[in-house]
């Protein structure tokens, strides 16, 4: 079935998203200390994707039989002596498998650390998500304006770029960053594979070598480091573009059996980087008013007075209870309004 709100096109062989609207999103969420403060402060929080409930989710294939006989190309007679004295190894073989394990190990954790992301859905009935996200119906969802959250993250990106312009300890010129780069809204598309890697992998080698490098020739650790990041950040924002493109086709791709979700993603930078604060897996994106709230079938009646009065003194948003509609052979999930907020 055709989604209303977008279209995918291919190009290059590429699969373009094109959206035509943005629809109302959903978030499913359970009741707990930190979703009622961050739903009465209006706050938007985003998880740093190794947190996430899919361990497959937002990550990249790769070869590494392709990618060592790369290393093997670029291993020439005099890296090969520095390296076997370096690395305390005698074979090629051992060798090329020591920088391969140096560039794969943790690579796609280590890649999903750089982001956080909030997920949304384009359905607020969905039983399955209602039973997996909503604590089996006893939780809430909270309605936002698709435009409202493409918007906050968006703003989110921007400061996260300008602080790094700021604070820009490598002297990376950011001078190819557009602000149109900055994508930070999306569905996502469902599908049985994911993204090959190779060479964004292979296009960091390089760096890497001159790592090895400056270290065989005695720099110090902390030299050779800081000219590693320097090239690699460096490469990045060169390739934005590019890149954007390989984030977006990791970020917004899920196995079909997820499908049923009709998740829509916002994302940002994750600032807890910037903060050293990198085991801490939560990021708040900011401030988006909601549109309504629906509350789950099974919710307490202590829950249900509490956030009726919410969104009644604090939020003056509309609120809905789920209830479910038996038919003859099927059963679905329909909203009553209990409380009529003022329009937004």
């Amino acid at each position: 079935m055709k989604n209303k709100y977008y279209t995918i096109d291919k190009e290059k062989n590429k699969e373009i998203i094109n959206i035509k609207e943005m629809p109302i999103l959903y978030k499913y969420q359970t009741i707990n200390e930190h979703s009622v403060n961050a739903l009465i402060n209006n706050e938007v929080w985003a998880t740093v994707p190794t947190n996430f409930n899919d361990p497959y989710d937002m990550i990249y294939c790769y070869s590494s039989s392709h990618i060592k006989g790369v290393i093997k190309d670029k291993l020439t007679d005099e890296r090969l002596l520095k390296y076997s004295k370096f690395f305390e190894k005698k074979s090629k073989t051992a060798i090329i498998k020591t920088i391969s394990d140096s560039l794969l190990s943790n690579f796609n954790d280590n890649f999903r650390k750089q982001y956080c992301v909030s997920c949304f859905s384009e359905v607020f009935d969905s039983e399955i998500m209602w039973g997996h996200y909503a604590n089996c119906a006893k939780g809430f969802v909270i309605a936002y304006s698709g435009n409202d959250l493409m918007s906050k993250a968006f703003e989110k990106n921007e400061t996260f770029f300008e602080l790094s312009k700021q604070f820009n300890f490598f002297n990376i010129d950011f001078s190819n960053v557009k602000k149109d780069n900055l994508t930070t809204i999306a569905p996502v598309i469902y599908s049985n594979g994911k993204k090959n890697f190779d060479n964004e992998i292979i296009d960091s080698l390089d760096p890497l070598l001159e790592y090895f490098d400056d270290l065989c020739e005695n720099k110090t650790v902390e030299e050779s480091i800081n000219a590693f990041i320097k090239k690699i950040q460096q490469r990045y924002f060169d390739k934005n573009d590019l890149h954007n493109d390989s984030f977006y086709s990791a970020l917004c791709n899920k196995h079909k059996s997820w499908s049923y979700e009709k998740e829509w993603r916002i994302w940002s930078y994750n600032s807890n980087a910037l903060t050293g604060q990198l085991n801490d897996p939560y990021v708040c994106i900011g401030n988006v008013k909601p549109k309504a709230i629906y509350l789950g079938e099974k919710i307490s009646p202590y829950d249900e007075q509490a956030m009726l009065a919410i969104a009644k003194e604090k939020l003056h948003i509309s609120v809905y209870k789920m209830k479910t509609k038996m038919f003859k052979n099927r059963c679905k999930l329909q909203a009553e309004l209990l409380y009529k907020g003022a329009k937004l």
